[in-house]
């Protein structure tokens, strides 16, 4: 038994290696040779061309001989005699310098032309001679005040000077009474004469605040009442100025003392 299937598998293996062999020469491709096809026509040419005779060769060309260059024999200029005058060179002309070429200017943008004027120089003219002759005469420019000719005094006695100076300071009360009043219940206020000097500008305003002559009383104790009088106789001053007063007697009344007395507006 053992027999029978070992000689059934080495001839199966047989079989096998066999067609292992043989497979290959079984599928191989038979090689078909395919003729190509020429047109008829080629081939007539190709019979033309064959029978034609052969192009005649060229036959080759002999080698030129190089020829010699015949040299002309130069025969020397000849020389002058001595005594010949040699000729005068021509004269060489300058050349011109070159003008330079002209350069044509850039065409400028052509401007609008300009409207004729409303009015003619003549018609101007004329208005501005008709606005002066109606122009009224412009008055002479006033000269400046000034304040040194009032300064200088003139020849005046000391009698006529005192009297002067006496009227102004009249006149410089009348004018401050106005704005000056009695502090009401003022004890003693007939006996509260209050001195105040002043300095004026020519045209009667204050050059600066009014001088309180007795000044220490103001500040005394049990002075209250001076104190008050005399503030209010200041405030009076400044209220009332500017002052109206004779400019020629300036030299009297830039600088003065006032004397304000209760008594006299009390009517005592």
């Amino acid at each position: 038994m053992k027999k029978a299937i070992i000689i059934s598998a080495l001839g199966h293996a047989a079989l096998i290696a066999f067609l292992a062999m043989k497979l290959p020469f079984l599928t191989r491709e038979t090689e078909v040779i395919e003729e190509e096809f020429v047109p008829a026509e080629l081939v007539e040419r190709l019979e033309e061309v064959a029978k034609a005779p052969p192009p005649p060769r060229e036959e080759p060309k002999p080698e030129e001989k190089p020829v010699e260059e015949q040299q002309a024999a130069v025969e020397p200029e000849p020389t002058p005699p001595d005594d010949a005058v040699p000729l005068p060179e021509p004269e060489k002309k300058p050349k011109e310098a070159e003008k330079p070429e002209p350069k044509t200017p850039a065409a400028s943008p052509k401007r609008k032309p300009t409207p004729p004027s409303r009015f003619s120089a003549s018609r101007i003219a004329a208005l501005l001679d008709k606005s002066v002759e109606e122009a009224p005469t412009a008055e002479a420019p006033q000269k400046p005040f000034d304040a040194s000719k009032l300064l200088e005094r003139p020849q005046r006695s000391a009698i006529d000077t005192a009297q002067m100076a006496a009227s102004l300071r009249s006149l410089i009360r009348s004018q401050v009474e106005p704005c000056w009043s009695v502090p009401a219940g003022a004890r003693g206020a007939e006996e509260l004469q209050v001195k105040i000097r002043i300095y004026l500008l020519p045209n009667g305003a204050l050059a600066r605040a009014p001088e309180i002559v007795d000044s220490a009383r103001m500040y005394a104790p049990g002075q209250e009442f001076f104190r008050v009088a005399a503030e209010s106789a200041r405030r009076a001053i400044q209220r009332c100025a500017p002052l109206k007063l004779p400019a020629d007697t300036y030299d009297i009344w830039r600088e003065t003392e006032l004397i304000f007395d209760p008594k006299e507006m009390l009517g005592g």
